[in-house]
């Protein structure tokens, strides 16, 4: 018995170490090797990048660990399992937020998908309010419009790589976001020059 704890503790250190080297010779590469058109290159691969992040960061190696404590037959079947959820959600997440706005919902813990939920919300009442200053509907994306919060917990709203013509248009955005633990609500006021 103790035997096996020592062999199923060294197997999750060993994993744990690899990883941490990977990230050391990740970032040893980004900070020292590539010039300007490196980390422009770098910039393309961020979200890829981004995603293996969230889906390391989704108790997924709590989860192996738990799995591999316990000695079950199905460990495989139920990694599998979950590895199918993990990406689609994943790509989700990358596709809808930005790194900044994964990385403050992650941060509330047990109530960051009532914080997901808002920023969707949020985003979605943005896209409306703002659609007959659009000249085309594809001209802003999910990621162009990032909310997070000031200095005094309000929320904001800060618009990214947008054309100058619509950064123009648009004047000031309020913004309010309600959320409890099943419904999340947004409310979007845009003055325009329009």
């Amino acid at each position: 018995m103790k035997e096996k704890f020592i062999k199923k503790a060294l197997i999750l250190a060993l994993g744990g170490f690899i990883t941490k080297i990977l990230s050391m010779v990740i970032r040893i590469i980004t900070t020292r090797v590539i010039g300007v058109d490196g980390l422009g290159l770098y910039m393309l691969v961020l979200p890829t990048f981004n995603l293996f992040i969230t889906i390391a960061t989704l108790s997924l190696p709590t989860a192996i660990s738990k799995l591999v404590a316990e000695g079950t037959r199905n460990n495989k079947k139920l990694v599998l399992g979950f590895l199918p959820i993990a990406i689609i959600f994943n790509i989700f997440l990358n596709k809808i937020y930005t790194r900044k706005e994964i990385e403050y919902c992650e941060s509330r813990g047990r109530v960051k998908y009532q914080h997901f939920a808002a920023r969707f919300a949020a985003k979605e009442a943005i896209f409306k309010a703002i659609s007959s200053l659009l000249k085309d509907k594809y001209e802003i994306s999910w990621q162009n419009a990032e909310i997070l919060n000031n200095e005094n917990g309000k929320p904001e709203v800060i618009f990214k790589n947008i054309s100058k013509e619509l950064e123009e248009k648009i004047i000031h955005i309020d913004i309010s976001l309600s959320h409890i633990k099943e419904y999340a609500v947004a409310m979007v006021v845009v003055e325009s020059d329009v």
